[in-house]
């Protein structure tokens, strides 16, 4: 995409590393006119319930509160 992703909450399982996307950082600030916008990407912690299991068996969804306090 032409443009950035945001994602904070998805860890690799079982660890505390931040699965790497290409293009994607947990938050992201953006310039809006003449006002800055802060953006923090959280993924519904239902995503390995409504997603094919293979393609997010090696992630995990953390809670999406404590994800935004880190």
């Amino acid at each position: 995409a032409k443009y950035p992703y945001v994602a904070a909450n998805i860890y690799k399982k079982g660890t505390n590393i931040r699965e790497e996307f290409p293009n994607t950082t947990p938050s992201q600030m953006f310039k809006v006119g003449n006002v800055k916008v802060g953006v923090i990407g959280l993924s519904t912690t239902f995503t390995p319930e409504t997603t094919r299991y293979d393609a997010v068996s090696d992630l995990e969804f953390r809670n999406l509160r404590d994800s935004t306090l880190e």
